[in-house]
């Protein structure tokens, strides 16, 4: 281990060594060298984190599928940006972004993406809430099309 990159983090440095074996003819050895450098993460001083828990409800042609799981969310100025993730039974499992713009009222427009396991496209869906100054807190219920299919959804979550 040594700070190869001179960012104060100690990096790793392995290598792996092949054989040479004289009778088979080979007498280079196939090794490798990997180097890892550990990321410095900046964090903005100005942002403020919030988590919590994601209720997500969508009806499709297939029927009703829900999935429950976590939000986190930064809050810089006036923009909201994190991630969610939770499993669909038919839509299947998100990890996708959350972002959105507030005013100054803390009135939350946004916008999350959804995948679905069917076309694996990615799809952009709309959500209002508020922010306080100690929570983020959505209740919306819209419409919105999935490639062809129609949906109805309703997204629910506090984040502190």
């Amino acid at each position: 281990m040594a700070d190869f990159d001179g960012d104060g983090r100690m990096d790793y440095l392995w290598t792996i060594y092949g054989d040479m074996d004289l009778r088979s003819g080979q007498l280079s050895p196939e090794s490798e060298m990997n180097i890892y450098l550990q990321d410095v993460v900046v964090v903005d001083p100005d942002a403020e984190t919030y988590s919590g828990a994601i209720e997500f409800e969508i009806t499709t042609s297939f029927g009703p599928d829900s999935c429950t799981g976590t939000i986190e969310l930064s809050v810089v100025d006036d923009q909201v940006e994190g991630d969610y993730q939770c499993g669909f039974s038919v839509i299947g499992s998100q990890d996708h972004a959350v972002r959105g713009s507030m005013d100054s009222a803390g009135n939350i427009t946004g916008s999350l993406d959804l995948t679905t396991t069917f076309s694996s496209d990615v799809y952009s869906i709309d959500w209002t809430g508020t922010y306080d100054g100690s929570q983020i807190t959505a209740n919306t219920t819209g419409s919105s099309t999935l490639g062809t299919m129609d949906i109805d959804y309703t997204l629910s979550f506090t984040a502190l």
